[in-house]
């Protein structure tokens, strides 16, 4: 199901149907994608902790459970509401992660995701 990985796709570098990246994008902001993640602190920050983020290696306790699983199956519905699932894909595929994560927390134009990774936004977390 991982439209991003699939070999038919990466081999040719062709692009995934926009279909399946929709139904993909629908799939992934499921609450039970996030039951491994909460809230670590590192140097005094709350950071986001969980598979294929910068916090998981890192050793302390996690917060995890509880409401976490819901507040981040939310945000991922607004983010997907916001952009284009298509879009997200591209960026992703064409120019990395990098170009997802502008996407979300560094365009002025999308008003509800403008700046957010913006210190006292991180420090509310």
């Amino acid at each position: 199901m991982a439209v991003f990985h699939e070999k038919k796709y990466r081999k040719k570098k062709k692009m995934a149907p926009e279909s399946e990246v929709i139904e993909l994008i629908e799939n992934i902001c499921d609450k039970k994608t996030f039951e491994n993640y909460g809230l670590k602190q590192m140097g005094g920050i709350n950071r986001l902790s969980g598979p294929g983020t910068e916090a998981e290696e890192e050793p302390g306790m996690m917060q995890g459970g509880g409401k976490w699983p819901n507040r981040l199956a939310m945000m991922c519905g607004e983010i997907a509401g916001e952009l284009d699932e298509y879009d997200m894909y591209k960026a992703v595929v064409e120019d990395g992660p990098e170009k997802l994560f502008q996407l979300i927390c560094q365009d002025n134009e999308n008003s509800v995701l403008a700046g957010c990774m913006e210190k006292q936004m991180k420090d509310e977390l």
